[in-house]
């Protein structure tokens, strides 16, 4: 029994030492170090180190070398990061010996004209200035030179993988084609972002239309965006998969979309300045859980839940129509389906749509009035930013949230809020117009800045005492040299707390019901006196 006991006290001190003892945390395990303007992440676990970033280097020619080691230390660099060669004026890299693995998008300096090859053995080669990853399975095209010279480039049938970000920003490309046989199934994101002045790729003259290898499924987020050169794209049969922004901003006129098509992501085709239409050969195309539809004006919609949904994902940013009404059956407004339009002067959403989405009607520069039915509740973040002809919001009368931004940069002067408003957002309204707003009896939560640089805004009436500030709330001036003072209107019940205004640039009047007589009242005052005074004359006369 004595030994038992014994056993089961040294186990249980044993298991106490264990759960007392300092566990090693994965800081003590990383150590940021930066050695001649490059910084790495030393793993001292692995004695490995990651190159992070580069801030400095000092060959005059601009070759920056990936040091095999850590300066000072034994400990091999073996990754670049994401992100990590973003400097300017390097115009060349070295990759080092002990390299095993680079992240996509880790070159995205724009000067880069060239890759060197390490001395010894490795898995990364140079071919005319352009880097790769040679593996028993693949071959990767990982970096072609941002600033590399020549306006054309052909993709090998050899190459088996894109690297995210491995066209990005090439500016002096103006056409890429991918040899005959093309395996590549995916076009990883940002891979052909920024190339602004690539016009043409795999372009049929008789089709007049750009073409991507037959066996891509997938593409990517922004893996064109920003090609404001690239015309009309037709889409493979065997592509499944667009991500977000996957052609944001590119220069087509025309989409051509194909059978195979399941799913489209947010803002796959806004700010698509000359885009006027969609195209297929199907005039819907099915996805399992729903359909893609292109209706008779080329705008694009996707249906859903048994053709109970129906959401307008793309009104052509290069239509030129200067009204629309939102159709009937149409029940949302995608993330950006308007975004960019400049043409549009006048549109009108039915009774079914309950939220406008984010960025709907961004950069609707030429929008002027916004008809909105009743059962639009919320107005989600930038839905309206940046419309600066926006003068006319009718029918607001059911809103109960209008999110940050919303209403950023709008020409409206006057806005009244809705009974059943309860939460304006961050910046809600910033750098619009305004000059007088009003907001009734309710419940309602303005959030900081929701009026932020409105620089010409003279009055808010609260009508009720129900309202909740945040910090800075009430803050609408942005420096010394803008200044703004203004005036907000309470009744008696109500109070502004101290910390609505935050900084020295808003001049904020208080005026409180019946403590400040109004013009009216002073009025009235000196007529009753003076009837007083006309009184007691003729009661004098009469005595």
């Amino acid at each position: 029994m004595k030994s038992g006991a014994l056993l089961l006290a040294i186990a249980v001190a044993v298991i106490a030492c264990v759960m007392i003892m300092p566990e090693a945390s994965a800081e003590e395990e990383h150590e940021i170090v930066t050695k001649d303007g490059l910084t790495y992440d030393i793993n001292h676990t692995t004695n490995t180190a990651v190159l992070f970033s580069v801030s400095a280097f000092s060959d005059p020619s601009g070759n920056l070398v990936i040091p095999d080691h850590v300066p000072d230390t034994a400990i091999p660099v073996t990754t670049i990061e994401e992100g990590a060669i973003d400097l300017e004026g390097i115009r060349s890299v070295t990759i080092g010996n002990n390299i095993t693995d680079i992240e996509h998008n880790a070159f995205i300096s724009p000067t880069i004209e060239r890759f060197y090859e390490c001395a010894g053995p490795s898995s990364f080669e140079v071919v005319d200035d352009v880097l790769f990853k040679v593996d028993v399975a693949s071959y990767s095209l990982i970096r072609y030179p941002a600033a590399k010279a020549g306006d054309s480039y052909v993709i090998s049938n050899t190459v088996t993988e894109l690297y995210g970000g491995a066209f990005s920003n090439c500016k002096n490309l103006t056409r890429i084609d991918f040899e005959a046989g093309s395996t590549i199934t995916e076009i990883p994101s940002n891979t052909f972002y920024g190339c602004s002045n690539l016009a043409r790729m795999n372009y049929d003259d008789s089709d007049k239309y750009n073409h991507l290898p037959d066996k891509v499924l997938i593409i990517e987020n922004s893996a064109f965006a920003e090609c404001r050169a690239l015309g009309n794209v037709m889409f493979p049969d065997n592509l499944r998969l667009v991500e977000a922004y996957a052609f944001y901003g590119c220069g087509a006129e025309k989409f051509h979309l194909d059978w195979n098509l399941y799913f489209l992501g947010i803002s796959v085709f806004s700010d698509c300045q000359n885009l006027t239409t969609f195209e297929s050969d199907l005039d819907i195309i099915y996805t399992g859980s729903g359909s893609f539809e292109v209706d008779k004006d080329g705008v694009l919609f996707e249906n859903g839940n048994g053709n109970a949904t129906r959401k307008l994902l793309c009104y052509p940013a290069g239509k030129t129509d200067e009204k629309y009404t939102i159709p009937e059956k149409t029940t949302h407004i995608a993330w950006g389906a308007f975004y960019g339009n400049k043409h549009l002067k006048e549109v009108t959403i039915n009774d079914k749509i309950s939220l406008i989405d984010i960025s709907a009607f961004e950069e609707c520069t030429g929008l002027e009035t916004v008809n909105l039915s009743k059962s639009v509740t919320v107005i989600e973040s930038n839905a309206f930013a940046s419309c600066t002809s926006l003068t006319a919001l009718n029918g607001m009368t059911n809103v109960t949230e209008i999110g940050s931004s919303a209403f950023k940069k709008v020409a409206i002067t006057e806005i009244t809020l809705p009974d059943t408003i309860r939460s304006v957002r961050y910046s809600a309204f910033e750098f619009s117009k305004l000059v007088k707003v009003t907001v009734p009896d309710t419940e309602v939560s303005i959030h900081t800045g929701a009026f932020i640089g409105c620089r010409d805004l003279t009055d808010i009436y609260f009508e009720g005492d129900r309202m909740q500030f945040e910090n800075g709330s009430l803050d609408v001036g942005l420096s010394a040299e803008d200044v703004v003072e203004y005036t907000v209107h309470i009744i008696r019940t109500a109070s502004i707390p101290s910390d609505a205004v935050t900084d020295e640039y808003t001049i904020l009047h208080i005026d409180k019901e019946g403590e400040h007589p109004y013009p009216y009242e002073n009025f009235i005052g000196v007529a009753i006196c003076l009837l007083a005074l006309f009184g007691v004359v003729m009661v004098i006369r009469e005595v």
